[in-house]
């Protein structure tokens, strides 16, 4: 199944679901996460942005991921992407911090998370994964 939506500032964003069994997590969190990866895609400085965000079944983990149309990652190192102070968006009124927060939150419920550049360079796939319960 899919769904579109249209955001602010002309951003289009596009939901896919596969069913997963349950995940112990407050839908807060999940909000906030979901939340500051759309924020950053409507923040990229390109006419249309799209998003869109899937969700399936990764072995033991239920996966949410948010892919995007921005310019990528620039040279930035994956792995710290996620850390305080870094941005993408190469403003000085961006402070960096959205994505730390994402990291600390999938920490907190015992979880994994990532960016994988989209082939050419033509944006990111920021992922978040949550334990499924156990049975």
């Amino acid at each position: 199944p899919s769904l579109y939506l249209v955001a602010g500032k002309n951003t289009r964003i596009e939901i896919g679901a596969v069913v997963t069994p349950p995940v112990r997590i407050h839908r807060m969190f999940l909000h906030r996460v979901l939340m500051q990866f759309i924020r950053n895609i409507s923040e990229l400085d390109i006419q249309h942005p799209v998003a869109f965000i899937s969700v399936r079944r990764v072995r033991q983990w239920c996966e949410v991921s948010v892919s995007d149309n921005g310019p990528g990652l620039q040279g930035l190192d994956p792995k710290e992407i996620f850390n305080p102070g870094v941005s993408s968006k190469g403003s000085s009124s961006v402070r960096g911090y959205g994505l730390s927060a994402v990291a600390w939150a999938v920490n907190y419920w015992n979880g994994e998370y990532g960016v994988d550049a989209i082939e050419s360079d033509s944006g990111c796939r920021f992922w978040v994964r949550i334990p499924l319960l156990e049975k």
